[in-house]
């Protein structure tokens, strides 16, 4: 107790945040609370192995070809999954939620960069097996302003500047110390 008396009387109680730095923390962190776009996908999985033989990758090609027949024919993407999709998600329509990019696998990433509302992959082979992915949407979701991250910035700020000055404090004390090793 003494101790944490000790350095919110030397350190914490001399930090002051002003409103001149929260808008200059907000503009040079600008991209940090932008808006952002998630994607809202769907998938078809046909489980595969790597340590399967071709003749179960070849089956397993044509289970998913007939999906792909499908969907060509006009039947929902939802139908299809359920009926042919082995994931956990098919009975809710294959339905996978909303991620940013940076949360996909690299090979998925890719593909759904390029992909527009509606638009359904070629078949991609990840490690789960053959997989059909469908963008049901992509949502930008907005930034904050200023004073929706005013809280989150005050924190940060005070954070940073309390470690400074505490290692700051700490080497004063260090360099007015005097140490003798005896032996």
């Amino acid at each position: 107790l003494l101790t944490m008396r000790l350095i919110n009387r030397e350190v914490k109680s001399k930090i002051a945040i002003t409103e001149q730095d929260l808008r200059q923390y907000y503009e040079d962190h600008q991209q940090e609370f932008a808006g952002e776009k998630k994607y809202h996908l769907r998938t078809i999985l046909i489980r595969v192995s790597s340590w399967q033989d071709v003749e179960e990758k070849e089956k397993a090609l044509r289970r998913m070809g007939l999906a792909l027949e499908a969907l060509k024919a006009g039947t929902p993407f939802d139908e299809v999954a359920r009926q042919y999709s082995e994931d956990v998600t098919a009975r809710d329509g294959g339905d996978l939620g909303l991620f940013k990019i940076n949360e996909l696998a690299p090979e998925v990433q890719e593909t759904v960069r390029w992909m527009k509302d509606g638009d359904v992959s070629p078949v991609l082979e990840t490690s789960q097996g053959y997989q059909v992915l469908m963008l049901d949407e992509v949502r930008s979701l907005p930034g904050k302003t200023l004073d929706q991250a005013r809280i989150e910035i005050q924190e940060r700020l005070y954070r940073d500047r309390v470690e400074k000055k505490y290692r700051a404090w700490l080497d004063t004390l260090r360099k007015r110390s005097y140490i003798k090793i005896v032996r």
